[in-house]
């Protein structure tokens, strides 16, 4: 099953690999990183200032805080204290974006619970950072010693079955007015960190002698993310920081090219908006479905291309988010694989699945993945892949986006948030059983046949299959039922209106 876990790393060597065997052609973005006057000029305090302020500005260019270029150069060149220095640049980051936590929803349950007038939101929404972090500290420093598989598969049904157990208490009839809302406040402290909580808990059983503080300081870390972790855990991040100048340079450098390829990505995402949703007038894919919906359905040729360009603007949305993150890391020092890594040349379903959204893959590789392919089924293998499989890609899957959206749960009550994952819980089914077919049925190497049959056929193959799936990938419609997901789809093979 390494295919799934490495797939991406090996695509890009691979990829890597195979540039180097043709003609050295025009690049958009030069090699820069492979310049040795400018990997020299680049150890300077002159080259550094000049990386850091044209970093500044490619930030800027794609939406991005321009300071985090600032924080990412104190960091890199902190020497001994580049770690204290991380934590505080996530510290300060946190504390700018009030930790993370979705305040108006905590205000929307004290409203329901008539007590906005009895409880101090400010005061406890300042003191939930402080308990969570205390809380964490302690049960990172009880975690036993584990084996590295067993620890990740522990970390995760210890994380993530007391904050089920939590969300169940804080619906419950017991649970009302007061401790309903602190409950949900601290549920909702808790969540940005719940996944970074799992990889800490697991690397105390792998590496024992990092500090619980070095630990923290890569807890949604200054240079990005989300409920997904960019970096992982410490100790994976020690494998990719830079050890000496040269190494700091040239990763830097990889940073800076990596955000210029963000503004050529987002350059070119502008002009496919203007070009197809402006000017001819395509529909957004959700308008289309909304379309379909209300009764005014758009033509079966429409709906299609409504579809299939909703898949490659979602690619260059993800490409832009990644690579924002992870260039951003690279100017701290930490050479990260890319996030997003040329998706379209992806020739499988389990190959584009390695390639479009990377450490989110390896999010659920690590926690679901390894903790089941290394426990059940050990004696009959195809068995033993495809549960793997389901309980990464359907499972895990689902749950990730369940636990992140569960303020539909406060909104709208368990039973019917639940219900309205059934769509999205369909799409995982099928993503897990393409991933499967993928793996047990890979493509078979023929001698080469040109371009249209090596690279556009395979991946004409990849793109229907994703755009099928995203038919019912709406984790967040809460609108819509799984029945009329599933009468568009039929719609589009030629079905009534």
């Amino acid at each position: 099953m390494s295919a799934v876990a490495t797939a991406a790393g090996s695509s890009q060597a691979s990829g890597l690999a195979a540039g180097s065997r043709r003609r050295k052609a025009w690049r958009i973005i030069p090699e820069i990183d492979k310049d040795e006057r400018i990997v020299a000029q680049a150890q300077t305090p002159l080259g550094r200032a000049v990386l850091l302020l044209v970093s500044a500005v490619f930030l800027h260019t794609v939406g991005e805080n321009p300071v985090i270029a600032g924080l990412a150069g104190a960091c890199a060149y902190g020497g001994r204290y580049r770690w204290p220095l991380i934590s505080l640049a996530t510290l300060a980051i946190s504390i700018q974006h009030g930790f993370w936590i979705d305040a108006p929803l905590i205000a929307r349950v004290a409203d329901q619970e008539a007590v906005r007038q009895s409880i101090n939101l400010p005061v406890l929404l300042h003191a939930m950072p402080a308990i969570a972090a205390l809380l964490f500290v302690l049960v990172i420093k009880v975690w036993p010693r584990t084996s590295a598989h067993i620890s990740m598969g522990r970390s995760t049904a210890l994380t993530t079955l007391l904050f089920v157990g939590l969300i169940l208490l804080a619906q419950s009839p017991i649970c009302t007015g007061v401790s309903r809302v602190v409950i949900w406040a601290f549920l909702m402290t808790v969540l940005p960190y719940l996944w970074y909580l799992g990889y800490a808990l697991a690397e105390s059983s792998q590496s024992p002698e990092i500090p619980i503080w070095r630990r923290m300081a890569v807890f949604r870390p200054f240079w990005g993310g989300s409920l997904t972790p960019f970096g992982k855990m410490t100790s994976y991040l020690q494998k990719y920081e830079a050890k000496t100048s040269a190494d700091l340079a040239v990763t830097q450098l990889k940073g800076v090219k990596l955000l210029a390829w963000m503004i050529v990505v987002l350059t070119a995402a502008n002009i496919f908006r203007k070009l197809f949703y402006e000017y001819l007038a395509v529909p957004l894919y959700e308008d289309t479905f909304a379309h379909f919906c209300s009764g005014r359905a758009d033509s079966w040729a429409i709906s299609w291309i409504s579809l299939i360009l909703s898949f490659f603007y979602d690619m260059m949305t993800v490409t832009m988010w990644g690579g924002a993150i992870v260039g951003v890391a690279r100017l701290a020092g930490f050479r990260l694989p890319r996030n997003t890594y040329n998706p379209m040349g992806a020739k499988t379903i389990t190959e584009f699945w390695n390639r479009y959204y990377y450490f989110f893959k390896e999010l659920l590789v690590d926690f679901f993945f390894y903790p089941t392919f290394f426990t059940f089924f050990r004696k009959r293998k195809k068995l033993r892949l495809f549960f793997a499989t389901f309980m990464s890609a359907c499972f895990g899957n689902l749950l990730f986006h369940f636990l992140r959206d569960i303020h539909f749960i406060a909104e709208m009550g368990l039973a019917n948030a639940l219900a309205g994952e059934a769509s999205h819980a369909f799409y995982t089914f099928l993503l897990a059983i393409g991933i499967f077919v993928s793996q047990i049925y890979p493509r078979r190497i023929t001698p080469p046949r040109g371009w249209v049959w090596d690279q556009a056929a395979p991946f004409l193959r990849v793109l229907m299959f994703f755009s099928v799936l995203h038919v019912f990938d709406a984790p967040v419609d809460r609108e819509h039922s799984f029945l009329q997901h599933f009468d568009f789809l039929l719609y589009l093979f030629g079905g009534a209106k």
